[in-house]
């Protein structure tokens, strides 16, 4: 996946290759490395809420402007960490490093954003609908709970379990 490691702040930078390999946790204690571009020494996330949108998708803009900013804020400190995957542009095509620049300065995103213009993320659980929600235990990179559309409060509620070690 190619995008930038915490949206607005590297678009300047330009897009880079980023892996799932990165966030990986095992004892949810790790730190990025030191020539890491999400910062040498921050923790990396315990639980990752990917989030698969298309720009073209009226209710991915809403949970991008209105559902997502406030979350992130509460359940980063904890060691939940968000991932945007745009996958399709404004003409339902594949997602382009253009089209995610400009729906991470539209929405103001300042976490790791990408584009899946292969939809390789979307395959992980089979559903064509946007937007996608995906919980990643990063501590075993497994699967702990798709939504498909902005999530309810129990979305959320499993993401701050992942992130405490109880699921």
């Amino acid at each position: 996946m190619i995008g930038f490691p915490t949206g607005t702040a590297h678009i300047a930078s330009g897009v880079r290759f980023i892996s799932f390999a990165e966030f990986y946790n095992p004892t949810g204690d790790e730190v990025f490395p030191e020539n890491s571009s999400f910062g040498a020494g921050t923790p990396k996330p315990k639980a990752l809420a990917i989030i698969i949108s298309a720009s073209w998708c009226g209710p991915c803009q809403y949970e991008a402007a209105e559902v997502l900013p406030g979350l992130r804020d509460k359940y980063q400190p904890m060691g939940g960490e968000f991932l945007l995957a745009l996958a399709e542009g404004i003409s339902g095509s594949p997602a382009t490093p253009d089209d995610l620049t400009k729906w991470v300065k539209k929405f103001a995103i300042d976490y790791p954003s990408v584009t899946d213009p292969g939809g390789k993320l979307a395959a992980l659980w089979e559903s064509d609908s946007f937007p996608a929600n995906i919980i990643i235990n990063t501590r075993t990179m497994e699967i702990v709970h798709t939504y498909a559309g902005p999530p309810p409060a129990s979305y959320w509620s499993t993401f701050q379990k992942v992130i405490e070690g109880k699921l």
